[in-house]
């Protein structure tokens, strides 16, 4: 019982190391495609504030145009293998709040 005991929890370690090896592998793929996709939404209401868009029924807005051109640049920058995990988390979350902030002005909100 205890060596079928033993048996059983080996097997479930191993089970648990290759969860955590496919977990570790696909991590840098997503980290970059989400990075990319955020920049390139920022990008775009970067463009949406030029008033280049054919769809844009808003006034060209310099500041917001710069602010989310910034924005963009900020989330390229982002780095998971140079920075600590816990520093992008961080920045993210900092990125995050500016965003929440943004909604609240009335441009958006139309």
């Amino acid at each position: 019982t205890i060596v079928t005991l033993l048996l059983n929890v080996s097997q479930l370690e191993y089970q648990l190391n290759e969860i955590l090896k496919n977990l570790l592998a696909e991590k840098k793929h997503a980290w970059t495609e989400g990075r990319a996709s955020a920049a390139n939404r920022m990008y775009e209401l970067s463009e949406y504030f030029a008033g280049s868009q054919s769809l844009s029924r808003v006034k060209r807005d310099e500041n917001m145009m710069r602010w989310f051109a910034t924005l963009g640049n900020k989330v390229e920058e982002l780095n998971l293998e140079e920075d600590h995990a816990t520093a992008s988390g961080r920045k993210l979350q900092s990125l995050i709040a500016a965003l929440n902030d943004v909604e609240q002005y009335e441009a958006i909100d139309a």
